[in-house]
């Protein structure tokens, strides 16, 4: 019976159609969800025309974020791909009198020159993307050329943000930040995998579980995942 069941579903493509009404509904919500964080983001927009494009992280992802960073006050956060969540960041950390430190990395040297403009607070670094760095996945990919005795390898995070390089520079593009914050994370530190919807990202993401001190591990919408130690509640978005 359960075998005519099913090739009676075959023949008429329920199962499939049952995948589309389950993907409609989830990229509905989704939809919904991003609505209400862009407007719960709203008083931290830069001023003027919002730069938002498919390379932007998701409206709930930088919720989250800054959910996180109001309860837990990391004192350092380092941001790997500069972009709207970087003028969001530094709009919150100025309104809410935040003694944090923002640094975040990209190599488009022209494109930070613009953010710098509007976000005086953020240390904004430009690398370029070298092949065969040290820090890229068995050491035969590109990855940000930070000097060894760059500011950045002096100081500790609390926070880090995984949106670069971008996924077609190479195999496992945002490996680096794996090796690279080898000792330079705090035992309560949170980490975002961006775009953690495709295979590369989930895999750098059980990498990151393995070299960190992480307890909890979430993905999002299939669009990011949080990396944590243990926590005494969520500050997941609604």
């Amino acid at each position: 019976m359960r075998k005519l069941i099913k090739l009676r579903d075959l023949l008429l493509g329920i199962d499939k159609l049952e995948t589309s009404n389950k993907k409609l509904e989830e990229s509905n919500l989704f939809k919904i969800k991003e609505l209400k964080a862009f407007e719960i983001l709203k008083p931290y927009f830069p001023e003027g025309y919002l730069f938002e494009s498919s390379f932007s992280m998701s409206f709930q992802a930088i919720q989250h974020i800054l959910n996180d960073i109001f309860i837990y006050k990391p004192a350092t956060i380092l941001e790997f791909g500069s972009g709207l969540s970087t003028q969001i960041i530094s709009n919150f950390l100025l309104e809410n009198k935040l003694d944090t430190k923002l640094y975040s990395v990209d190599d488009d040297g022209e494109w930070q020159s613009m953010l710098k403009v509007s976000n005086p607070n953020v240390t904004l670094f430009s690398f370029s993307l070298i092949q065969d760095s040290p820090y890229s996945y068995q050491k035969n990919g590109k990855w940000f050329d930070v000097p060894d005795d760059h500011e950045l390898t002096k100081l500790n995070f609390d926070l880090v943000i995984v949106d670069a390089p971008k996924k077609n520079v190479c195999k496992y593009s945002r490996y680096g930040f794996i090796p690279f914050l080898k000792d330079k994370i705090s035992e309560k530190a949170i980490i975002y995998v961006d775009d953690s919807n495709r295979p590369d990202e989930q895999q750098i993401v059980e990498w990151a579980k393995e070299n960190f001190p992480t307890i909890n591990t979430s993905r999002f919408h299939q669009r990011y995942t949080r990396i944590s130690p243990k926590e005494a509640f969520s500050t997941r978005p609604s």
